[in-house]
């Protein structure tokens, strides 16, 4: 038992050493020596938890889309005419300013995948689970707040996610929070427009 447990946690440790080593150096630069080195374990180590290095990269995407996924929940108890889609986007927001290492390596990590025709499947199912996820959230919202969404929830999630992944990307160029969060706001209330109250 001790030994899963001292496993585990040094899987973690390679895991957010990767992350730092592609955020600073690239992709290409994150061998395991690296991140071994990074994570100042023996590199033996790398081999003790990973099969591979492909089953490194899978983890990191995974894990970096799944707790996406769970920030994109808006919060049940927002007082009455509060913006629910501004309030999922603020949950995304602080998931990426908690771990702004992941973001760009997230990235490249994705366009990795594309190029690799072992890893492609990958990508594909890191944005699926995007977009299905999105979906899910803007039902629950429609059923919270008792209203239906004037174009079908797929195109809606797509482009929640498409906006929110652009924003990201911007705010990796030039760091401006402010301008950012500004941004959200304005996607929130342009969002919530493609909404109406459900008739009784």
């Amino acid at each position: 038992m001790m030994a899963r447990i001292a496993a585990a946690e040094r899987r973690q440790q390679i895991l957010e050493a990767a992350f730092r080593v592609i955020y600073r150096d690239g992709v290409s630069a994150g061998s395991t020596r690296a991140i071994c080195l990074e994570a100042g374990v023996p590199q033996g180590a790398f081999h003790y938890c990973f099969h591979s290095k492909r089953e490194m990269l899978e983890e990191l995407i995974t894990i970096a889309v799944k707790d996406l996924a769970e920030a994109s929940v808006p919060s049940a108890d927002l007082p009455e005419g509060a913006n629910f889609v501004h309030s999922m986007l603020i949950g995304l927001w602080r998931e990426v300013l908690q771990h702004p290492q992941r973001q760009l390596p997230l990235f490249e990590l994705t366009l990795t995948a594309l190029r690799d025709p072992d890893l492609a499947d990958l990508a594909r199912w890191q944005y699926r689970t995007y977009f299905e996820t999105m979906e899910t959230t803007l039902g629950d919202i429609e059923r919270a707040r008792k209203i239906e969404w004037t174009i079908p929830r797929p195109r809606l999630a797509r482009m929640i996610v498409s906006a929110f992944d652009g924003l990201v990307l911007g705010w990796l160029t030039d760091r401006d929070d402010q301008a950012a969060e500004a941004a959200l706001a304005s996607y929130g209330t342009a969002f919530a427009s493609l909404s109406k109250p459900i008739e009784d």
